[in-house]
């Protein structure tokens, strides 16, 4: 054997033992820790449970929102309900002048003006070269955005000739007498 080497001798550890409680205690101890782990996973399940149960009314809104109906026009009604394919034929395209009438179905103020302009469309309706549409943003938002609309009701006035530059008509304006007096000097229509 060579001196260099040394060998190391390893005692057996001893074994350490718990001190000894009751058994009492010990079922204590384990029933304690049972609650805590019981604690831990109902929480976990209430908050999943919680979780799936936000996502699923998120879902429920969102196909509420979307599939909302449109609000109707009475059926002789001269207004046109507008989507995004009639759109550009109706506004743009006709050789008439056009009044579009931006609303939502969740604003009050919009509500109340739909009578006013269904009343402003059917008392004009002798004029044949007058149309009078209405969209919702939420169906067209790149027509909305194009028109910059921020606030509800909107009215606008395309004139033929100018239908890349609209007239934003204001709420008062919404009444026969007001219509044809403030556009007098942009068009003239006979009764």
């Amino acid at each position: 054997m060579d001196s260099r080497q040394t060998y190391k001798t390893t005692l057996p550890k001893e074994k350490k033992t718990k001190q000894q409680t009751p058994i009492r205690s010990r079922l204590q101890l384990w029933w304690l820790k049972i609650r805590r782990i019981d604690t831990e996973y109902l929480s976990w399940v209430l908050l999943s449970l919680l979780s799936i149960a936000s996502i699923w009314l998120l879902i429920y809104l969102a196909s509420t929102v979307q599939n909302e109906p449109q609000i109707r026009m009475k059926n002789n009604s001269k207004v046109q309900v507008l989507d995004f394919d009639s759109y550009s034929s109706v506004v743009y395209s006709s050789d008439k002048d056009v009044v579009l009438f931006i609303f939502t179905t969740w604003c009050g103020h919009c509500l109340d003006m739909i009578p006013r302009y269904m009343e402003l469309a059917s008392n004009l309706s002798h004029i044949e070269d007058l149309t009078f549409a209405a969209i919702q943003p939420r169906d067209m938002p790149p027509i909305a955005r194009k028109l910059d609309t921020r606030s509800f009701p909107v009215f606008y006035l395309f004139l033929r000739g100018q239908k890349d530059s609209p007239i934003r008509l204001d709420e008062q304006e919404i009444t026969t007498e007001q219509f044809l007096q403030r556009r007098n000097d942009k068009f003239t229509y006979s009764k």
